[in-house]
């Protein structure tokens, strides 16, 4: 008999590994730049929250997956059919960052006295790309349906 947590811990395995250095390297500029954003330019933090969604589900989703073939333009020159199980898998954890980094930047600034306005937003813009930059180099959403 196979005790209940077995299978989510063989599940953890497989979805859980470290990143190469090249794709650490593909990633961390991107992200850590989108955090920085927001500090720099405050009106712009809803903006780089959208690039930084966009980026974030990028990276998360086509980590391991071969690069497209592209023709001799440069340009892509094929399109794949998305795989349904590690697009929910990248949803829910984009989803888990988002409430995570609202619920932290909400605390934060709730222990902060005289806060100024703005600072909530400008937190939580800045707390997403951390939370995703993790997700995308520790996670592998594609290796556990294989």
């Amino acid at each position: 008999r196979e005790m209940p947590w077995v299978p989510i811990l063989i599940f953890l395995r497989k979805l859980i590994s470290p990143p190469g250095f090249d794709y650490a390297k593909k990633v961390l500029p991107t992200m850590l730049f989108l955090a920085f954003v927001p500090w720099v330019a405050p009106r712009a933090a809803a903006t780089a929250g959208l690039i930084t969604y966009m980026c974030g589900f990028g990276f998360i989703y086509n980590r391991d997956k071969e690069d497209v073939p592209r023709d001799e333009f440069g340009q892509i020159g094929e399109i794949r059919p998305y795989e349904t199980q590690p697009l929910y898998l990248t949803c829910a954890l984009m989803v888990g960052v988002h409430f995570a980094s609202k619920a932290l930047a909400k605390r934060l600034v709730a222990r902060l006295v005289g806060a100024p306005d703005g600072l909530e937003s400008i937190l939580k813009a800045s707390l997403v790309p951390l939370g995703l930059t993790f997700c995308a180099l520790f996670t592998r959403v594609s290796k556990p349906f294989a």
